[in-house]
């Protein structure tokens, strides 16, 4: 399930999401709490994390293209590359909403919007 990676990429020149991957899970290896994100919901990377999983393990994890990405790795991106990531996503019950995701502290060099729908992240929705 690389669609989020794949997704991210297809607007910046010579990446795809095979290569955006590795270069996410190597910025969450160095950079594990990413500071404060100014999303709707404005949570920090350490509450979402799972206490029972380590670091080193979840990175192992979201190696693998079977696994999915989630707003940490899309928090890790927009710091990573300086980007304002919008999600517009609906709900399994058809409810639409929007969250912006940006880099902290950081000027906005790319302006990206991605879908999402249970399951699927997709480009330029």
């Amino acid at each position: 399930m690389s669609c989020l990676f794949d997704s991210l990429s297809e607007p910046l020149p010579g990446e795809n999401g095979t290569t955006l991957r590795s270069k996410v899970c190597d910025y969450l290896f160095l950079n594990p709490k990413l500071g404060k994100q100014k999303t709707t919901v404005e949570k920090t990377i350490g509450e979402w994390w799972d206490n029972a999983v380590t670091l080193n393990d979840y990175v192992t994890e979201m190696r693998k293209t079977s696994t999915q990405g989630t707003e940490i790795e899309i928090c890790a991106f927009c710091q990573l590359f300086c980007a304002q990531v919008t999600v517009n996503a609906t709900t399994e019950k058809g409810k639409n909403y929007q969250v912006v995701y940006n880099p902290p502290g950081k000027s906005v060099q790319h302006k990206i919007t991605i879908g999402f729908v249970p399951g699927h992240f997709s480009s330029g929705t």
